[in-house]
């Protein structure tokens, strides 16, 4: 069946949070750019290698920190959202409830 495969948290994008947050990770430029420089000794390419994993590396570990944080946040809102909705939903009804039995007496 087309669509019926149940979702997973690899299906959903990475959450980001905004720049200013306290637990916003930096990451530093990229600076695997090289615009036709010629070739490079072994020792050269061999440091540039390591250099571009180490970025690789530091994006994808801000990247899965920002989104564990997001997510964690995200379902803290929604649970404090939901019990407000209830609260609000609990006062309408005495409210409702109580109006009723002043307008009947």
């Amino acid at each position: 069946m087309a669509g019926s495969r149940s979702s997973t948290k690899d299906d959903q994008p990475k959450l980001k949070l905004p720049v200013g947050h306290p637990h916003a990770g930096y990451v530093g430029a990229d600076l695997s750019f090289r615009d036709g420089a010629g070739t490079m000794t072994d020792e050269q390419q061999e440091a540039y290698d390591e250099m571009v994993a180490q970025h690789e590396d530091d994006v994808a570990t801000v990247e899965e920190q920002e989104d564990k944080v997001a997510r964690e946040e995200l379902a803290a809102s929604e649970a404090a959202t939901e019990k407000a909705t209830k609260e609000n939903e609990k006062a309408a009804a005495e409210a409702s409830s109580s109006s009723s039995a002043k307008s009947s007496s």
